[in-house]
C-alpha cells in the first residue's frame, strides 16, 4: 500500500489480526498467547489456526487483559465478577488452559480451563473436542455431554 504514513497505519489498524498482531498488541509473545487461547473467550480461538477480525479482537480486548492479568480494564473479569455473562472470573485458580492441540490426549477425570471457567472431562469422547461443539463449553456435541462446567476460575 503506498501512501502518507499515517494513512498506511491507519489502514494496517483496520486489518484482521493474526495471532502474532494480537499477541503483539497485548504486549506478551506469540507463544505465550496461544498458550492461554483456551482461557479466553471463544471469539479468539480462531487465533489459533487463522486470523480473527478487528472489530471481534477490540470487543474482547478489556475481558482478555484482565483474564490474563496484564493489566486492569472496566471489564468483569478485572472487577472479580462470577457473572458467566459477563466472562468474569471467580476465585478458584484456573487449570491449565484448554488447546485443539491436546484434542486425543485427555484422560477422563483431567481438568482445563476455558474462557475463565474450569471444566473436568467426563468420559474419552472429550477426545472429540477438535469439533467446538464437543470442546469445554460447547453445546449440541453429538457425543452427548463430554465436559462438565466446574465453575469459574481466575
Amino acid at each position: 500500500m503506498t501512501g502518507e504514513p499515517v494513512s498506511v497505519v491507519f489502514h494496517k489498524f483496520e486489518e484482521d489480526l493474526d495471532l502474532a498482531h494480537a499477541a503483539s498488541e497485548l504486549g506478551i509473545k506469540r507463544d505465550q498467547l496461544l498458550a492461554q487461547l483456551g482461557r479466553l473467550d471463544p471469539a479468539l480461538a480462531p487465533l489459533e489456526v487463522t486470523s480473527v477480525q478487528r472489530d471481534v479482537f477490540k470487543a474482547k480486548f478489556a475481558n482478555t487483559v484482565c483474564l490474563l492479568k496484564i493489566g486492569i480494564a472496566d471489564d468483569d473479569a478485572c472487577r472479580g465478577s462470577t457473572s458467566t455473562t459477563g466472562g468474569g472470573i471467580g476465585t478458584v485458580a484456573c487449570a491449565a488452559a484448554f488447546s485443539t492441540l491436546d484434542c486425543g490426549r485427555f484422560n477422563t477425570g483431567q481438568r482445563v480451563s476455558r474462557n475463565g471457567r474450569n471444566w473436568t472431562c467426563l468420559n474419552v469422547n472429550c477426545n472429540a473436542c477438535q469439533t467446538a461443539s464437543c470442546a469445554p463449553g460447547g453445546v449440541g456435541c453429538s457425543r452427548g455431554t463430554v465436559w462438565r462446567d466446574d465453575g469459574a476460575c481466575r
